[in-house]
């Protein structure tokens, strides 16, 4: 059974409760990662994020939304979007965040 840590981390804060997440990556770097960086106001987005956006024309699909910001985002500027996520608590956080489509999906096998 896979334990959805990172869901949870992210469906605890968007309940006002506090903590961090510690990542820790195949290479052994550990590091904290900022929550709040996944709620950001488009404001508070990179240069790069705005552009990537910007350029959107038609439906989207956000593989792995996350807690939803570029769904959201893209969904309150007309554009139709689907949110696919392996994980239930952050695909609880879209929904009530208002997203109106998102998925649960199943693992990605890929071939590095």
């Amino acid at each position: 059974m896979r334990r959805d840590v990172f869901g949870k981390a992210l469906f605890d804060y968007f309940h006002g409760k506090t903590g961090r997440l510690f990542v820790r990556r195949d290479d052994d770097y550990t590091y904290v990662e900022p929550l709040e960086l996944y709620f950001s106001d488009y404001e508070k987005w990179s240069s790069l994020e705005k552009e990537l956006l910007s350029r959107v024309k038609s439906l989207v699909l956000d593989a792995g939304c996350g807690a939803g910001r570029h769904l959201l985002h893209l969904q309150r500027n007309g554009f139709r979007v689907v949110g696919v996520d392996i994980s239930a608590n952050v695909i609880k956080v879209c929904k009530e965040r208002d997203a109106v489509h998102v998925v649960i999906g199943g693992d990605v096998a890929y071939a590095v």
